[in-house]
């Protein structure tokens, strides 16, 4: 499998009766970044779920790397525990153990690891503070350091700035392109906001419980097919957004 992190064929989800996912096919290359679109109920969570085997599927998921190379960043919880006592150094160490034969809890090692992930973050003050007591744009970004402190070849994200405002959301996305294109890492995110993802994401995968479509940014645009699909007053302002707001 030359030069592909993950290859999915023929991939199915059936809640009972219901068929989540139908017939699921794309393949991803190093340092591919994967936006995920969808509408409300379009299996786009159950995807993630069925490529990290939290869900039974049917079908072909083939990953070059070890599952312990993926990191993934769930959805952020709006009405976190105010008084959980853990601190941010100790939740980012978290993110260690399953590197670990025989895990031991915050060694010296362990904390100049989560101090240099923190830091390359740009929080390294926050490693004392107890993760109850920062705002959610900084409780995003400890949780993305927990994704990030084993070394991640891919990085796997579920609606991670669903909870955010704008302008922190903004920085987070920012944040991301930048790990994407100086260290390589592959990104699969999934988004609600398709204008936005599109200044970010390398390319596009557009689901509805069936793949409708997947390609790059431009094939996006020049598609016939998505034109129909969202009507061509919306599909010129997605792309217009993508042509005149890239950084």
């Amino acid at each position: 499998m030359e030069n592909k992190i993950l290859e999915v064929k023929n991939l199915f989800v059936d809640y009972g009766k219901y068929n989540i996912l139908k017939n699921i096919n794309f393949s991803m290359a190093y340092g591919d970044y994967i936006g995920i679109l969808g509408p409300n109920g379009a299996g786009k969570s159950t995807l993630i779920k069925a490529l990290l085997n939290l869900v039974e599927s049917s079908g072909y998921i083939n990953f070059d790397i070890d599952k312990k190379e993926v990191g993934y960043l769930p959805q952020l919880q709006e009405n976190k525990n105010k008084l959980f006592p853990a601190t941010v150094g100790e939740i980012v160490a978290t993110g260690l153990v399953g590197k670990k034969k025989f895990p031991k809890f915050i060694k010296n090692t362990d904390k100049v690891e989560v101090l240099s992930v923190l830091k390359k973050l740009g929080i390294e003050d926050l490693y004392n503070k107890r993760i109850g007591d920062i705002s959610g744009g900084q409780t995003q970004r400890v949780l993305l350091c927990r994704a990030l402190v084993a070394k991640p070849k891919l990085l796997i994200l579920d609606e991670p700035t669903s909870a955010l405002d704008p302008q922190v959301r903004d920085s987070f996305y920012k944040l991301l392109k930048e790990l994407n294109e100086k260290e390589n890492l592959s990104i699969i995110f999934i988004s609600h906001d398709i204008a936005t993802i599109g200044r970010y994401a390398s390319k596009m995968l557009y689901l509805d419980k069936e793949l409708v479509f997947f390609g790059t940014n431009q094939e996006f645009c020049d598609s016939k097919k998505m034109t129909e699909y969202f009507g061509h007053v919306s599909q010129h302002q997605i792309c217009w957004r993508h042509g005149h707001e890239h950084n």
